[in-house]
């Protein structure tokens, strides 16, 4: 079955940036593969990256604790930014201009997402959406 969701993934057309993303890093994957196939176990992770890394086979992911609402905000910006999302608020603009891959696209428009990628930031919204009911004294939600 992974291996069949990773032939699906390589078919997906890229945009610029994501050609450029590091293999394996967490942007590499949310443009690639559903969030939600990602989380239900780490097979698939292991089975595409494990080549890259022991790490990709003994992580857990996306965190190795419950993750915060900073965890699936750099989740969602980690996809926008593979697209070459101009960020406004300076601490994504600092985070991601640091990446070599990073790339900001003039043209950046949330129609250049991939299904899966415009999937995986609902689905991480509607996560952090969630946290921040759940926990609305967590810094990491305000």
């Amino acid at each position: 079955m992974w291996l069949a969701l990773f032939l699906f993934a390589a078919k997906i057309p890229d945009a610029p940036n994501t050609l450029a993303v590091k293999k394996c890093s967490d942007a590499w994957l949310l443009v690639r593969f559903d969030y939600d196939a990602l989380n239900a176990t780490h097979d698939l992770i292991c089975e595409v990256c494990g080549k890259e890394g022991e790490q990709f086979c003994e992580l857990d992911w996306p965190s190795s604790d419950v993750p915060t609402c900073e965890t699936y905000d750099l989740l969602r910006n980690s996809i926008y930014a593979a697209y070459g999302r101009a960020f406004k608020t300076p601490k994504w603009s600092q985070l991601f201009g640091k990446e070599p891959w990073y790339k900001v696209n003039p043209k950046y428009d949330d129609a250049l997402l991939s299904p899966i990628a415009k999937k995986n930031v609902e689905k991480l919204k509607a996560l952090r959406d969630r946290m921040a009911k759940q926990n609305p004294g967590d810094e990491t939600c305000k």
